[in-house]
């Protein structure tokens, strides 16, 4: 039978403990303190009702750089990247180097059509090495397999940048490409239909009585091969700056007072790039101030826009 609790009997734990907190004393005094498994028991979170309370995490914040297409790319990333690409270009242009040599000969009878209809009474074209014929045979092909896989080669080198560009900016590379290998052709056209001719009458008109005009093949095709490539290059400038003005690197403005400095600019660059004549360095700089004035209004029309300030109301 239980044993009630009758006068002078002891008071159990508990009920000290609820006299005490009654009485604003802390039940934990010296002497009455509860067991450790009671208090551990009392002070201990529960598990389940944190889970409960505690709110779902959220998922990482997307960054703005970042889009559907993937993340952005380290830097060991661009260089796998860039040697991947390169190596595709230069399989394209081995593959035209292959498809264009079986025609070499052709190609250079075709190339020396300026210089023959320029050529005075007894003027020649001859090789003054062994190899040369063969050396100019795989140049001319080689020159000729470029040409022919230039536009596979522009839209690797555009593909390269693309990462770079926003989402809309991208569809745009393969326009990009097209443009690039269409102005290289056009420079170099521009070069052999219209500097070529007049260039050549020009030289040959030094031949002199008893002065008879002998040219190598390898003097010819290194002049000629350069002035192409050049002109061909020179012809990207107003590509390059509507991609530039896209980016908002250069404005139509900036470069309307850079003007002066890019005329005495376009002179260095015709002079290093063209034999060291006036002649050639001239036909390079009217090419050069025109496309630099194009390039100011491609740049007016390719810059972004400023969007409009919203105006108070009254």
């Amino acid at each position: 039978m239980k044993r009630l609790p009758g006068r002078g009997s002891r008071v159990t734990r508990p009920v000290r403990r609820a006299t005490a907190a009654r009485a604003g004393r802390p039940s934990d005094a010296p002497g009455n303190a509860a067991p450790a498994h009671e208090n551990a028991e009392s002070t201990s979170p529960d598990p389940h009702e944190d889970a409960a309370e505690s709110p779902p995490a959220l998922p990482p914040a997307k960054r703005e750089s970042d889009d559907a297409d993937g993340a952005s790319m380290s830097v060991r990333e661009h260089l796998v990247e860039l040697r991947t690409r390169l190596i595709r270009c230069i399989l394209s242009i081995f593959v035209g180097f292959m498809a264009c040599y079986s025609f070499s000969e052709q190609l250079f009878a075709w190339l020396s059509i300026p210089l023959q209809a320029a050529m005075p009474e007894g003027g020649t074209m001859m090789f003054t090495r062994p190899t040369e014929g063969f050396m100019v045979d795989m140049e001319i092909a080689l020159v000729a397999g470029l040409v022919l896989a230039c536009p596979y080669v522009f839209y690797q080198l555009w593909a390269f940048v693309a990462p770079g560009l926003y989402k809309e900016e991208r569809r745009h590379v393969l326009p990009l490409a097209m443009g690039s290998a269409l102005l290289f052709l056009s420079g170099a056209a521009f070069c052999y239909f219209g500097a070529f001719p007049v260039a050549f009458k020009f030289f040959m008109g030094f031949a002199k009585p008893g002065i008879r005009a002998s040219i190598t093949l390898d003097s010819y095709l290194g002049f000629s091969l350069r002035m192409l490539v050049a002109f061909g290059l020179v012809f990207q400038l107003p590509l390059i700056s509507y991609f530039l003005a896209r980016l908002g690197v250069i404005s139509a403005a900036l470069l309307r007072g850079w003007r002066k400095y890019a005329i005495v600019g376009n002179f260095i660059v015709a002079a290093l790039i063209t034999p060291p004549d006036v002649f050639s360095q001239m036909f390079m700089v009217v090419p050069l101030l025109l496309l630099y004035e194009v390039s100011i209004w491609v740049c007016s029309v390719a810059q972004p826009k400023p969007k409009p300030q919203p105006q108070p109301q009254a």
